[in-house]
């Protein structure tokens, strides 16, 4: 956002986590398949996506508790 706000960015990645979370938890992938997906696709999108945030503290948890 010009104003420098990350509340829209936050939002997008909060409900990333929350479509993920719901994904996996209904899909027929096994625990160690939805373990690779999250290692290998979900950390890294989510690692790449915080290098430029200015999400507090408690915005990063309530994402990663998710």
């Amino acid at each position: 956002s010009p104003d420098g706000s990350m509340t829209q960015e936050y939002e997008h990645r909060l409900q990333e986590a929350e479509h993920l979370s719901h994904t996996l938890s209904t899909s027929h992938l096994t625990r160690q398949q939805a373990l690779i997906y999250h290692n290998q696709i979900w950390f890294p999108t989510l690692k790449y996506a915080l290098s430029y945030s200015t999400f507090s503290e408690m915005q990063c948890k309530n994402i990663q508790s998710k």
